[in-house]
C-alpha cells in the first residue's frame, strides 16, 4: 500500500499477489454457499493421518472444509483478471 489516494478516496496498492492452493487426491470436500465473490475470513491447514484439512471461514460465502492426500502453494505476481 502507498501513501497515495485515488479518485475514489482509496489507498492505491503496488503489490498484488495470486495464491492457488492445488489439492491432491481430495478425500472430503464440505463447501457451504459457494459464491462467485466471497469474502474469506480465514484458512486454516491441518496436518491429519492421511494428509491435510483445509477449513475456511467466511464473513459472505464461501466456507467449509476439504481434504486431501496433498496440498501444495503457488504464489504468483500480478492481479487475477476479472
Amino acid at each position: 500500500m502507498t501513501r497515495q489516494v485515488d479518485a475514489k478516496g482509496c489507498y492505491e496498492l503496488t503489490k498484488h499477489i495470486m495464491v492457488e492452493f492445488v489439492l491432491e487426491d481430495i478425500s472430503t470436500l464440505n463447501l457451504a454457499d459457494p459464491w462467485n465473490r466471497s469474502i474469506l475470513l480465514g484458512l486454516l491447514v491441518d496436518k491429519t493421518e492421511t494428509g491435510f484439512r483445509l477449513a475456511l471461514s467466511s464473513s459472505y460465502g464461501l466456507s467449509g472444509t476439504i481434504e486431501a492426500r496433498r496440498v501444495s502453494v503457488q504464489v504468483k505476481p500480478g492481479k487475477p483478471s476479472v
